[in-house]
């Protein structure tokens, strides 16, 4: 999917400004499928709901016309819920693995890599690639959100942007810091249970 796929452009190095908080993260399978998982839920929760109750309330209204009219066409109406809900499922819980293993092939081959780094200092947050380069730098005004979810942490962007970062691998502070420093600089993008 092109939203998690990684801007790679070359910027001009930033003024040796202190950093206040780095975190290290690996861009494998695993860590990707989690977070495309996440973007679809952040991004699609609301139309995944709809259409999920939808597929639902047609699968019982068809098998309870069935069974009261026994006509063919509530067996095709059925079916087809079965069939749009397991399609669902599919790009929920499937999809996202598959997705994942193909950009951790491009991410290699860009970048000559997987681990990437990322900085926070008080100007903004850069990300660090494989082979040491700062390629991206981000203003803390421009993250929408910072989603925790089971390992990591995701910076969305306004650039449709996202940025993995792993709970278990802060460095120069712990996680705690960096929900004190989103705290600081962005308020607006951190979840209402981990507000100062």
């Amino acid at each position: 999917m092109e939203d998690t796929e990684l801007q790679t452009v070359e910027t001009e190095s930033p003024a040796a400004e202190e950093i206040l908080l780095s975190n290290a993260c690996e861009y494998n399978e695993a860590h990707l499928a989690e977070a495309v998982r996440q973007q679809m839920r952040q991004t699609r929760r609301v139309q995944n709901l709809l259409l999920a109750a939808t597929l639902v309330v047609l699968l019982v209204f068809s098998v309870i016309s069935w069974f009261r009219l026994h006509e063919t066409r509530y067996l095709i109406f059925g079916g087809v819920a079965v069939i749009m809900g397991l399609f669902l499922l599919y790009m929920l819980f499937v999809l996202p693995g598959k997705s994942a293993k193909t950009q951790v092939e491009k991410i290699r081959q860009k970048t000559g890599g997987i681990s990437f780094r990322t900085v926070f200092r008080e100007s903004g947050i850069g990300f660090i690639n494989p082979t040491g380069n700062e390629t991206t730098q981000v203003s803390y005004r421009t993250v929408e959100k910072a989603v925790p979810s089971k390992d990591l942490i995701l910076l969305f962007t306004a650039d449709r942007q996202m940025i993995l970062l792993d709970a278990g691998r802060f460095e120069d502070g712990t996680e705690a810091d960096f929900w004190r420093l989103m705290n600081e600089k962005r308020p607006g993008a951190v979840p209402k249970e981990r507000k100062a």
